[in-house]
């Protein structure tokens, strides 16, 4: 996560779920490997809803939402569910928690 926080401040980059989703899911995830096809969409609830595709089997997806759960709580702070399957990966984001990582904190005080 402090790579891609500091990316996004390199870049002057707005830490933002959109800038997430454009930049990390949309671009780096796919050119890395790590899934061939992202989308997303808001359920009948208004929940953001992520989907991620890739070949490598369930024990993949196991490891994929883990790395996704830990990016959209550690900066975001949002709560989520997954559901895996063998081939994919559904994320759905819930409800932000109201609370700010120190580490997150501390890191925009040092940019000021």
């Amino acid at each position: 996560m402090d790579l891609i926080l500091t990316i996004f401040i390199e870049q002057n980059i707005s830490i933002t779920l959109q800038n997430l989703m454009k930049f990390c899911f949309e671009s780096i995830g796919m050119h890395a490997g790590f899934w061939h096809s992202f989308s997303h969409y808001k359920d009948e609830e208004g929940h953001e809803c992520l989907l991620f595709r890739h070949n490598y089997g369930t024990k993949w997806s196991k490891v994929l939402s883990k790395g996704i759960l830990h990016l959209l709580n550690e900066p975001f702070g949002f709560h989520a569910e997954t559901t895996l399957f063998s081939s994919s990966v559904m994320i759905k984001i819930l409800e932000k928690k109201h609370w700010i990582k120190k580490s997150i904190f501390w890191g925009f005080c040092v940019m000021l």
